[in-house]
């Protein structure tokens, strides 16, 4: 994972058609607890030239309620991919609590890297199926049309890699992707102070 400085980032796809034909903005962590967040984000990057982006949405974040319950959030998730936007399932969870026996490398990707959230990181072919297709039938069972799968913090065994191919999703391929985690923004494009969106200058744009 590498970083590129992105003072200049808004300005730069607003005007260059050559940077935004070679450039996807994902919005991560998106659920109903973040809703409103993640929209007055998208209504920022719309006003600086970013029409569409990749929403991931995780169906039952950190074990807080399935997203297809609520019902303002669905219809706001609807409107979205209407409007173009693609929703990506991005995990179930994205939770994966500490375990035993774990290797030094493991304990670093999974508590440091990612603090805990890496779930796909080593889960069992069988689960892994089993989470990939329950959110694959939730969305379209809402009328949504998922666009593939992302693990959370990009950490995906080799079984559960075969499961997303098996529940014929296929992967989102990223690697060029500036993203914005809306749990992170300290850290990226964006801050919050006093309910207004501001940009960073300067500030950090991560992709892989």
């Amino acid at each position: 994972m590498s970083t590129i400085a992105a003072t200049e980032f808004l300005p730069l796809v607003a005007t260059a058609g050559a940077a935004a034909d070679s450039m996807v903005v994902s919005l991560h962590d998106v659920a109903p607890c973040t809703q409103q967040i993640a929209s007055t984000i998208i209504s920022e990057l719309s006003a600086h030239g970013v029409r569409v982006c990749s929403v991931l949405v995780v169906p039952d974040y950190h074990h807080q309620g399935l997203f297809a319950r609520h019902r303002e959030f669905v219809t706001w998730l609807r409107a979205l991919e209407a409007d173009g936007h693609e929703v990506v399932i991005h995990g179930y969870f994205h939770e994966r609590p500490p375990q035993t026996n774990e290797t030094l490398r493991d304990r670093f990707m999974t508590r440091f890297y990612t603090q805990n959230e890496g779930e796909f990181y080593d889960l069992s072919y069988e689960e892994a199926l089993r989470r990939i297709t329950t959110a694959r039938d939730e969305f379209r069972a809402i009328g949504l049309k998922p666009r593939g799968f992302i693990a959370p913090a990009w950490l995906l065994g080799n079984e559960a890699e075969q499961a997303v191919h098996d529940a014929e999703l296929g992967l989102v391929d990223q690697r060029n992707a500036c993203y914005i985690s809306i749990l992170k923004l300290s850290r990226v494009l964006f801050t919050v102070r006093n309910s207004k969106l501001v940009v960073n200058r300067p500030s950090v744009c991560t992709s892989h």
